[in-house]
């Protein structure tokens, strides 16, 4: 179901959850620049920006057994060029505009399923979960590519209209972060549930798998070429047991704790509201809790995944409420002097 814009719908709430959600977004963006990993990607960008190319040997390690591959190399030259100009403030603006960014299309996202109230809600869950990835990283422009690309099967999924510019997004985000394919692999998922249900008509479905095959293609044609489709899954396999994030989360972080109770909370909603979900987000549901218990760098995904499960199972949940209750009333009163209805 799609809702009506945020503020026409309700401008009391939406004004005011607004205006609550800049001042807590400032509080957290409002941060010195802790994480080491921008000066690397300082350097990386710098680097290129240089006219220097990145081959065997790596140029930043003499020792290294393998080439570097710059897999974030677009936002890497984007911010060096700022630093340039602007010097470190100019990373933290960076950081503090992509929080705010993330927030508002977790809003829009959210929106498409549910209520603002529920929309805010959902997105103040999806910010704490993945808050400790959020930081001076190409990631974080990263993430809002995901949720961009989440949002757009999940519209799919209801109304069955194949999204062809999500064919040059993925392009666009593979050149970004490797979380693009986290992206892509929610959008897989999405596609494989409504071709097993069988929803919508045999062109549609075809159409919807025939976006998806482009998005693998565009992936395969950014400047790193074909193996960038399959790096996000090397890099972690080589970086597990030396980096921490790369690591298997634990259910005692607070980040983790909260999304796996959003999941679960989803779960309990689809439970009492009496309703089959549909193939499609019982498998993204999974995924979510995959996500957020495989590594500590994906719990953010999930949490991403979690908040649009939860808008679409709390907005089904309020509205069959309000229709048992309309059925269990009993019939206004006729008024007076006028005629009863027959009995027959």
């Amino acid at each position: 179901m799609f809702r009506t814009p945020f503020l026409r719908s309700s401008p009391r709430v939406g004004w005011t959850g607004l205006t609550a959600a800049g001042l807590v977004l400032t509080a957290l963006a409002t941060r010195a620049v802790a994480d080491p990993s921008p000066w690397l990607h300082l350097k990386v960008g710098q680097f290129l920006l240089d006219g220097h190319r990145f081959a065997a040997p790596d140029p930043f390690a003499p020792y290294a057994s393998s080439a570097y591959e710059p897999t974030q190399w677009l936002p890497s030259i984007v911010v060096a060029a700022l630093y340039d100009h602007a010097g470190l403030p100019a990373v933290a603006w960076v950081r503090g505009v992509g929080i705010a960014v993330f927030a508002l299309a977790m809003v829009l996202a959210t929106r498409l399923a549910a209520r603002p109230a529920i929309a805010l809600a959902a997105t103040a869950l999806t910010i704490a979960g993945a808050y400790p990835s959020l930081t001076e990283r190409p990631q974080l422009l990263g993430f809002i590519m995901v949720v961009v690309t989440v949002a757009a099967w999940w519209r799919s999924a209801h109304d069955g209209r194949p999204r062809w510019w999500l064919v040059p997004f993925t392009w666009l985000a593979a050149c970004v972060h490797g979380v693009w394919a986290m992206g892509l692999g929610i959008g897989a998922l999405i596609v494989a549930g409504i071709v097993l249900q069988r929803l919508f008509t045999p062109g549609e479905r075809n159409r919807l798998v025939a976006v998806l095959a482009g998005c693998v293609v565009a992936s395969a044609l950014t400047p790193l070429g074909p193996r960038l489709v399959l790096s996000p899954f090397a890099v972690g396999g080589n970086a597990r047991q030396f980096v921490t994030e790369w690591m298997a989360s634990s259910v005692r972080t607070p980040s983790v704790a909260l999304t796996l109770v959003v999941l679960g909370t989803v779960f309990g909603l689809w439970v009492t509201s009496r309703r089959q979900p549909p193939y499609w987000q019982v498998m993204v549901w999974v995924a979510a809790i995959c996500l957020v218990l495989v590594m500590q760098r994906t719990v953010g995904i999930g949490a991403i995944v979690g908040a649009m499960l939860l808008a679409d199972a709390a907005e089904g949940y309020l509205t069959r409420r309000r229709s048992d209750a309309a059925s269990a009333s009993p019939p206004p009163p006729s008024a007076p002097g006028a005629p009863s209805s027959p009995s027959w």
